[in-house]
């Protein structure tokens, strides 16, 4: 992946270097607009400082009915997600990585999908990393941070601690939208 951790001060990576300023703007800027925009934004915001993503999302979790949707992406499978699923595209929270992370709410790193029974591709089967982190709402699970490179091994440990601290900015954000109660 592009700005992929190695080295660097302190046990900091690139890549943490490189969200360090990211993770500023939304705790000052992005964190004050409305969660559905805060999304595009962020996924908007990841894909373009990381070219070795090729697919960024924010995925929400609907507990009534039992699925996800896409809340905002960005990437190549952005226009291939509205042309096969016209109707919107729905996940059951149980299916895939994206529903290993909302059952065990913590994050869940891939880094060789094809060793990983868990994954289930919704789209195109290039994935080859994947990491899903959970946007909580207290202690109940909103929505999933996706992040799929083409790579292998594409994620270190300082792109997940960075990652980590941007779901915890959209869970800042989606509480302060219901008011400080958890959904």
């Amino acid at each position: 992946m592009a700005g992929r951790s190695r080295g660097g001060g302190r046990g900091r990576g690139p890549a943490e270097d490189a969200l360090r300023g990211l993770g500023r703007v939304l705790g000052s800027t992005l964190a004050r607009l409305p969660p559905k925009e805060l999304f595009r934004a962020v996924v908007d915001g990841i894909h373009a400082e990381y070219p070795g993503l090729y697919h960024v999302s924010v995925f929400l979790a609907f507990e009534g009915s039992g699925v996800f949707m896409p809340g905002a992406m960005a990437g190549e499978d952005a226009a291939i997600y509205a042309q096969r699923y016209p109707g919107g595209y729905t996940q059951a929270l149980s299916v895939g990585l994206l529903g290993a992370a909302y059952k065990s709410r913590r994050t869940v790193l891939v880094n060789d999908v094809t060793r990983d029974p868990r994954y289930h591709p919704a789209v195109e089967p290039v994935t080859r990393s994947e990491l899903c982190i959970p946007i909580l709402a207290g202690r109940d699970v909103v929505g999933i941070l996706n992040l799929e490179s083409r790579k292998r091994e594409a994620f270190g440990p300082a792109d997940v601690n960075v990652f980590e601290r941007v779901a915890g900015t959209l869970s800042h954000a989606v509480l302060r939208a219901l008011g400080g109660r958890p959904a």
